[in-house]
């Protein structure tokens, strides 16, 4: 037993100083070098979280944003617990812009563990980025602050009480392992000054009841693929996420239904699609609930509701048999 012991504290040992390591090249400004040493080896990488935490600071320190958000998100999906994802995810997400979504998230994450200190200071911030532009809007001045904020995105994780809600067992007190744990990246990814079309989708998953990670998975990426396809304005690609079972809300015909998305996705000028707080429920193996945020934005018309799409597994994936909105406000 003693043996067992020494062996595992030696391990933890050595994979702290493998982390610390990577830190200290990083803190020197050799990020790529940094990068270049936890991905030598993929074994470690990919049975340690905080490496892989670390490794989505790195990338998204060098723009890498779309592979720094698939890690947040994955993080999530496997540690719904771990509010080091929700934090960074949302960082990125207020990096581009997109305020409501990263509010949606960080407010996840603290409620992982309420007192998580750069979570909450993080929302803070992006509530008083959106509180001034609202002043100065009410003053008359349309002009929008374009000065980036100074979010801090998370390096390593954090010890817990044990007692804390949505703690891990052994995470003790909410202190960070080393004091650069939390790093400011807000230069990290401009926010876009004016829209940009075809605009990417993120996605959170952060699923309750899945029997199966590989099943949550796909349902993830269906769900992911079918707000790309609308964030690109793919009328067929879109389309074809809805299964032959498919029935319209609202009552009429699918051909009729289709040419009205046909003609939604092709009126305005960009459309951007943003889905948070992914849910997913298997009511029965051949049936799951896909509950998330999403966030609407066009030329024309911004919005965000909760939406629940009914998927069934076919030859090409998870598709859609039932849409509705839960809340009222939808683009739809």
């Amino acid at each position: 037993m003693l043996a067992l012991v020494a062996a595992f504290l030696v391990t933890g040992a050595l994979a702290q100083g493998w982390l610390d390591s990577v830190r200290d090249l990083d803190g020197q400004g050799r990020i790529r070098e940094a990068l270049t040493r936890l991905e030598d080896e993929p074994a470690r990488l990919a049975g340690d979280p905080e490496a892989r935490l670390l490794r989505g600071v790195l990338l998204a320190k060098l723009g890498r944003t779309a592979e720094a958000r698939e890690i947040c998100q994955r993080l999530i999906l496997e540690h719904p617990d771990m509010p080091e994802g929700y934090n960074n995810l949302a960082v990125m997400h207020a990096a581009a812009g997109d305020y409501d979504t990263a509010i949606e998230i960080l407010k996840q994450g603290l409620a992982t563990h309420p007192s998580y200190r750069t979570t909450y200071d993080n929302l803070t911030k992006v509530y008083g980025k959106l509180a001034g532009e609202a002043y100065s809007k009410a003053l008359g001045d349309e002009r929008i602050d374009a000065e980036p904020l100074r979010l801090a995105l998370i390096k390593g994780l954090v010890q817990m009480p044990a007692g804390a809600s949505g703690a891990t067992p052994g995470r003790q007190e909410p202190v960070a392992r080393r004091p650069d744990a939390a790093v400011d990246v807000s230069p990290m990814v401009p926010a876009p000054s004016a829209p940009r079309p075809a605009a990417e989708s993120p996605v959170t998953a952060a699923p309750a009841e899945v029997d199966d990670g590989q099943t949550a998975s796909a349902i993830w990426r269906a769900v992911q693929s079918w707000a790309d396809a609308w964030s690109g304005k793919r009328a067929d690609v879109y389309l074809s996420f809805y299964d032959s079972q498919f029935v319209p809300p609202g009552g009429g015909s699918r051909a009729q239904w289709e040419n009205l998305r046909r003609r939604r996705l092709a009126a305005p000028g960009y459309i951007k699609i943003s889905l948070a707080l992914l849910e997913i429920e298997r009511p029965a193996p051949d049936r799951a609930m896909a509950r998330f945020v999403q966030s609407y934005e066009s030329d024309r018309f911004r919005d965000t509701v909760t939406k629940a799409l009914e998927m069934v597994p076919s030859a090409a994936g998870w598709r859609i048999v039932a849409e509705r909105v839960e809340e009222e406000g939808s683009p739809e």
